[in-house]
């Protein structure tokens, strides 16, 4: 049989939860076809007791007479630092999705070849749309812009295709799912780029700024009315800073 009395010195050297996966894997051997392999990650306990991954890939090498496997061949490579890597990467992403939800972003990724745009699900909620109703193409992006708004847009993003500025950033308005005109700001950069410069992917956040927008707007106006104001009185009028400067 295939480990036999090796149980102990196994349960010794394997990782506790790769160990409870050992007799799956064990059953996946005896399903083997002679020339395929079968590949496994798992976790050995060195001598000093340190752990580390192993990548084993492993076939046939005979069978009894009833055709059932007795034994099998192989190889294990070690790949801590490869996992290691992994284990970095997914934290770190871990990390900023955290980060990027708390503030409210939106998230874009586009595929600048394809015009496949991969949004998160708070850059169509910030537009009052369900995940599954934005269209992930850059066409249906253009057609939520503002008319007013972009030509500005589009000449942004095109200065900073052709390599003229470090990333682009915009201020536009965007129609959101029930018509109503939203403020936003995007910012973004390619990050990939073919061997002769060509931009292929980019990648951005999109931040409602209505409010702010908003608030702008009527301090505008409060200074138009204001204006308006001083410019129809027949009296001389005069203000004065906090320097007491007239």
């Amino acid at each position: 049989q295939i480990l036999a009395g090796d149980d102990a010195l196994l349960k010794e050297m394997i990782h506790p939860e790769d160990y409870r996966q050992l007799p799956a894997r064990i059953a996946r051997f005896q399903q083997l076809q002679d020339g395929e392999i079968a590949v496994t990650e798992f976790r050995i306990r060195r001598k000093d007791n340190e752990w580390r991954w192993y990548l084993s890939r492993a076939t046939v090498f005979s069978r009894d007479d009833s055709g059932k496997v007795e034994q099998i061949i192989g190889c294990a490579l070690d790949i801590t630092d490869r996992k290691l890597t992994e284990q970095a990467l997914k934290e770190s992403e871990e990390r900023l999705e955290l980060l990027v939800n708390a503030a409210e972003l939106g998230t874009w990724e586009w595929n600048i070849e394809t015009g496949e745009i991969i949004y998160n699900e708070t850059w169509a909620t910030m537009l009052d749309y369900r995940p599954e109703e934005v269209v992930p193409a850059f066409d249906s992006w253009y057609r939520l812009v503002h008319p007013e708004d972009i030509d500005a847009v589009m000449a942004a993003i095109q200065a900073h295709l052709e390599g003229h500025t470090p990333q682009f950033t915009s201020e536009h308005r965007l129609r959101s799912a029930g018509g109503a005109w939203k403020w936003i700001l995007t910012s973004g950069k390619v990050i990939k780029r073919d061997a002769q410069g060509k931009p292929l992917y980019a990648a951005g956040i999109h931040f409602d700024i209505t409010s702010r927008k908003e608030a702008e707007a009527a301090v505008h106006a409060a200074d138009r009315k204001l204006a308006r104001i001083l410019e129809s009185m027949i009296e001389a009028c005069s203000s004065i800073d906090s320097q007491w400067r007239y």
